[in-house]
């Protein structure tokens, strides 16, 4: 018997060791009044029911603590993720601070385009009032706004400018229409004179018998009225005295020729007659140059020096010491015969 209870002593001190930090009271009550009647029957239903109510508790305690374990690592997780999104916002806030600050630039760029535009536009200038709206609105656009309401303040100053281009539109094509009806009717009179041909001196039937006779044998000739035109500053009034008074000396049609051909052209023959201006005449200082243009639109170089050695050999003026003269109010000289018209 006193092995058995050296035995149980054992136990009982395994189990104290064993229930060491544990809140179980009950176990020293139980030893204590165990090891006073060790003679009598002791009974352990008390504190079995006590070690399961103990027990469940523990199993309980230790659910919690799984569960606590549980939460603590949702939580931490949690934690982290509540991190990321913090990084996340701070993230969108400095980029939505950018856009902020890039919207706020492009508005400033754009009210400061409209004044530019303002300014550089040479047609449609809305009034201050109209322009100080658009950059108001400018300035509180957002992403809710209506931007043809911003572009419509300016519809009323376009559709008045508009209309006043249209209808000068309208008058300057009518204009327009009228010039070109009067372009068309010059410009077919003007090819109505181009057809016409050039009004000719008239001749007696010896003068075209002779020309007939100096184209037969290859002699040029030039007639004078068509190698020459009137200086525009002498006036109608001068320039038809001096056209009348060259046709009654005789100069207005006669040939200008190339002093190697004045044998041929000076040999008579009947029914033939004309009047001569060879180019080797002598030259005057005052003379047909100031008032009459050589017509020499190929700018033919030999035609010119032949053309304006004649030119240079008449007197422009009266003059007592020429032969040979004609005044701008039509008097003319030629040797001893004078005339005037």
């Amino acid at each position: 018997k006193e092995e058995k209870w050296s035995e149980i002593e054992e136990y009982l001190a395994e189990m104290e060791s064993d229930m060491d930090g544990v809140p179980f009271d009950d176990f020293s009550f139980m030893k204590e009044e165990l090891c006073e009647k060790k003679e009598e029957e002791y009974s352990f239903d008390t504190h079995r029911k006590l070690l399961k109510d103990y027990t469940k508790k523990v199993e309980q305690g230790k659910q919690l603590l799984l569960e606590e374990k549980a939460v603590q690592e949702r939580y931490s997780t949690f934690l982290q993720d509540l991190d990321q999104y913090q990084d996340e916002r701070n993230k969108a806030e400095r980029e939505l601070l950018q856009y902020e600050n890039q919207l706020h630039e492009i508005r400033q760029e754009l009210i400061e385009q409209i004044y530019k535009w303002n300014q550089q536009n040479e047609e449609l200038h809305p009034e201050a009032e109209v322009l100080q709206e658009m950059a108001r609105q400018i300035e509180n656009y957002q992403s809710d706004s209506d931007y043809w309401a911003i572009r419509n303040l300016s519809k009323k100053a376009y559709d008045q400018k508009n209309e006043a281009l249209s209808a000068e539109k309208t008058q300057r094509s009518w204009q327009l229409s009228e010039l070109k009806k009067e372009y068309d009717a010059i410009s077919t009179e003007l090819r109505q004179w181009q057809n016409q041909k050039e009004p000719e001196p008239e001749r007696d039937a010896a003068v075209l018998e002779n020309r007939k006779r100096l184209d037969e044998r290859n002699i040029p000739y030039l007639p004078f009225y068509k190698m020459v035109d009137f200086d525009q500053k002498l006036g109608k009034e001068k320039v038809a005295r001096l056209e009348e008074a060259l046709l009654h000396m005789g100069i207005l049609d006669a040939l200008i020729i190339a002093p190697q051909y004045r044998e041929q052209v000076l040999q008579s023959e009947e029914g033939c007659c004309d009047r001569y201006l060879f180019t080797d005449a002598e030259y005057v200082r005052n003379n047909l140059m100031d008032w009459l243009d050589i017509d020499n639109p190929d700018h033919d170089m030999f035609l010119y020096q032949n053309v304006s050695g004649v030119l240079s050999a008449i007197t422009s003026g009266r003059s007592d010491q020429a032969s040979t003269w004609i005044d701008e109010d039509g008097n003319y000289k030629i040797g001893v015969l004078e005339g005037t018209v």
